[in-house]
């Protein structure tokens, strides 16, 4: 059986204040009317026999509508925050309780993909590479700017449908993006892979052998919460992905991907005026360019002679800043009350 494990514990600092620590980006309705969680379930619907999701029990309420009494989808309750690698390692545990031979599809809650029957038929396609070969496949973005908020997959060669991992690359500075753009032997890393779930439990031994002793105290009904609190809070890109990149190989996308990551990412899917101002909000703009203006309430919002600024209205706080600096958005929540945030 495919089992999809969908990570929906994150926090969207970037999105703020549309996203909060209450109710962060994924269970928000950015794309449709529906939420980026509702979307991603959606997707793997399409070829998935169940699906695991795992979040914060901060956010039961928005969590619990979705399992099923059939179980085709489960959710897992992190009781707190420890990166990826406890998320997906939980979830591969309880999975192989259940079906030791199981293939997983692993992927955020929180991104975007414009064309779910192409993102099908990727899968299918690593699916079936797996179901023979111990390996994990990762999924690369062809690159289509130098963009300084992804990650980087290098790979060594072009010579097949599933290139062999050279090594991952953190979000690089400008000039370092640009000379990746300009490479054939680089693309933007989707966080989305595919693997059996006892290759990917036996890469926890290896590579993660505490957090793999952590999982096991689980069988012998440890509690949860204790088990949490042991685990070094890590990534599975720094966990494993980087530790283990013979045993891992690409496919490149054939679907749009954006892991909507800051409200510039997001201006490019709202609606534009003449003056190339993106907004989701009722606006009026005399002499104004190139600004983004999200508001949820009904408040006209009315620019005069400003450019290149973000405008985000909540009920409960505006905030205004330059566009290039959304980025910077989650170093000011610090320094707000709490009930802000």
């Amino acid at each position: 059986m495919v089992h999809g494990i969908i990570m929906a514990g994150g926090s969207g600092t970037r999105f703020w204040p549309l996203s909060t620590r209450s109710k962060p980006k994924q269970f928000l309705s950015l794309m449709n009317e529906h939420s980026l969680l509702e979307n991603t379930i959606d997707r793997l619907k399409l070829f998935c026999d169940a699906l695991v999701i795992v979040g914060n029990v901060e956010h039961r309420q928005f969590l619990e509508p979705f399992e099923t009494n059939d179980d085709f989808i489960r959710v897992l309750y992190e009781p707190c925050a420890k990166n990826t690698a406890p998320c997906i390692g939980w979830a591969c545990h309880e999975i192989l309780k259940q079906d030791p031979s199981a293939q997983l599809m692993i992927a955020a809650a929180d991104h975007h993909i414009n064309d779910s029957l192409s993102f099908e038929t990727i899968a299918r396609k690593a699916l079936n590479y797996v179901a023979s070969e111990p390996c994990i496949v990762t999924i690369g973005i062809e690159t289509t700017m130098p963009h300084t908020g992804y990650g980087y997959i290098e790979i060594n060669d072009h010579n097949a449908t599933f290139h062999s991992v050279c090594n991952f690359h953190e979000k690089p500075i400008k000039d370092v993006a640009e000379r990746y753009h300009q490479s054939s032997r680089f693309f933007w890393n989707s966080g989305m892979f595919i693997v059996k779930a006892q290759v990917l439990m036996d890469l926890f031994q290896t590579y993660l052998p505490l957090h793999y002793n952590l999982l096991k105290q689980l069988d012998q009904s440890a509690d949860i919460h204790d088990v949490f609190n042991q685990f070094e809070s890590i990534s599975i890109d720094h966990g494993i992905m980087e530790r283990c990149k013979d045993e891992i190989c690409m496919i490149k996308s054939t679907f749009d991907w954006d892991d909507l990551g800051s409200w510039n990412s997001l201006a490019k899917y709202l609606k534009k005026d003449s003056q190339n101002n993106a907004y989701d909000a009722t606006l009026f703009a005399t002499n104004a360019e190139s600004n983004t203006v999200v508001s949820q309430t009904n408040k006209p919002i009315i620019l005069l002679d400003v450019d290149n600024l973000l405008v985000v209205e909540t009920a409960d706080s505006i905030m205004i800043t330059k566009i290039e600096s959304d980025q910077n958005i989650k170093h000011v929540l610090n320094h707000l009350p709490d009930h802000l945030v």
